[in-house]
């Protein structure tokens, strides 16, 4: 299986665990993803990330790879995506059920998909939430 640098630390193996305010002292923790390597193999999470605006530049990648998702299941954490050519990625940072920033991006990604989706629709769905091309929402 072939390594790819982690989407969630950029390739730096850790996350900004906390900022002094009085020097600007930085603490990191090992990234969650990776594991701290810096690397992930290239499987349904190698463009995992809990950031919103990193997995909507990953969801447009992987787009523009292999085409518009023929389904996508929301579910508390995750994004599974699947495409017409049965590859399947795991996202994180969309989230639905509130208005905000997660939400936010949920639309930008759904709409960017091919799904036509209100904040309306975003605000009251919940997860589990499963969304076929062609055969509209289905919620819990």
């Amino acid at each position: 299986m072939e390594n790819i640098v982690c989407s969630n630390c950029k390739g730096t193996g850790k996350v900004l665990y906390s900022m002094s305010t009085a020097t600007g002292e930085k603490e990191y923790n090992p990234c969650s993803v990776c594991k701290g390597s810096g690397h992930v193999i290239a499987d349904e999470k190698a463009y995992y990330s809990k950031y919103p605006d990193v997995s909507l530049r990953n969801a447009l990648q992987l787009m523009q790879k292999h085409g518009k998702p023929v389904q996508i299941e929301i579910l508390n954490s995750e994004v599974h995506i699947l495409f017409g050519d049965e590859s399947k990625y795991i996202l994180g940072g969309f989230t639905v059920g509130y208005r905000g920033t997660g939400p936010d991006f949920t639309k930008r990604f759904l709409n960017a998909a091919g799904f036509a989706v209100t904040m309306n629709e975003i605000e009251a769905m919940a997860p589990p939430v499963t969304l076929k091309a062609g055969g509209g929402i289905k919620s819990a």
